[in-house]
């Protein structure tokens, strides 16, 4: 009568070890495709945090009279290299309607605020 005891233990067992090994491997990959939702987030976050602080220097650079204001001529005397990086982000190569598409409250200046979220927003 043993045998049989044995017999079904035999069987059963190795059943029982594949359905853990498999629900492991089921389980890492669930795991796994959370990640990579996440991951264009994160690279998403992590390129907008570029571009602001690369923006925040060239407000700077521009606000010639340190009013934390940029106006329209201030702009204009934008450099090449800062043009380029404009453009990067807008695909708009003139400064001024640069300027025109950011203000869009009629005001003769932008705050670095208006000016960083407008060209990510561009």
């Amino acid at each position: 009568y043993l045998i049989f005891y044995f017999a079904g233990v035999i069987l059963i067992v190795p059943i029982v070890l594949m359905n853990l090994v498999t629900a492991i491997i089921v389980n890492s990959a669930l795991d796994q495709a959370a990640a990579d939702r996440e991951a264009p987030q994160y690279h998403e976050d992590a390129r907008k945090a570029r571009l602001v602080k690369q923006l925040k220097n060239i407000f700077l650079r521009l606000d010639i009279d340190n009013s934390g204001q940029l106006s329209r001529e201030e702009l204009s005397k934008i450099e090449s290299e800062d043009c380029g990086v404009l453009f990067n982000a807008t695909s708009i190569g003139d400064p001024l309607e640069i300027f025109n598409a950011l203000n869009v409250d009629g005001w003769e200046s932008l705050s670095i605020d208006d000016f960083c979220d407008g060209i990510w927003k561009l």
